[in-house]
Order: structure tokens, then C-alpha cells, then sequence
């Protein structure tokens, strides 16, 4: 997961320099891969919160 947010901003630059050199093509790549990134970063994000925290009981009620 310490890879995920540089490489979300490596994408986010790479996006924004390819657009302004009008490479629309390497442009959605670059999006694409921030994308991809992003989504993973909160999604392991989500998972590791997860496991940290504990999921409680289908049955468990609040305030118990």
C-alpha cells in the first residue's frame, strides 16, 4: 500500500503532461492507470480497516 499513493500521483502528473502535449491517446492511459491505482489504494484501505477494526456479528446490536 506504500506504493499506491505515489503511483496515484505518477499517474495524476503523467495524465496532465500528456494531455497538455495533446497525446490524448498516452492521456487515457495515464488515467486509466490512476484509476486502477486509486481504486486499489481504497480498496486495501477498506480491507486492512477491516481487519484492524473487526467486522461485528450479523446479530450483534448497536450499543451492545
Amino acid at each position: 500500500m506504500a506504493l499506491h499513493a505515489p503511483l496515484a500521483l505518477w499517474g495524476l502528473v503523467g495524465t496532465v503532461r500528456a494531455a497538455w502535449h495533446r497525446r490524448f491517446g498516452r492521456a487515457l492511459g495515464w488515467l486509466l492507470l490512476t484509476a486502477w491505482v486509486l481504486l486499489v489504494l481504497v480498496g486495501g484501505s477498506v480491507a486492512v480497516g477491516v481487519l484492524v477494526i473487526g467486522t461485528p456479528y450479523i446479530d450483534e446490536r448497536p450499543g451492545m
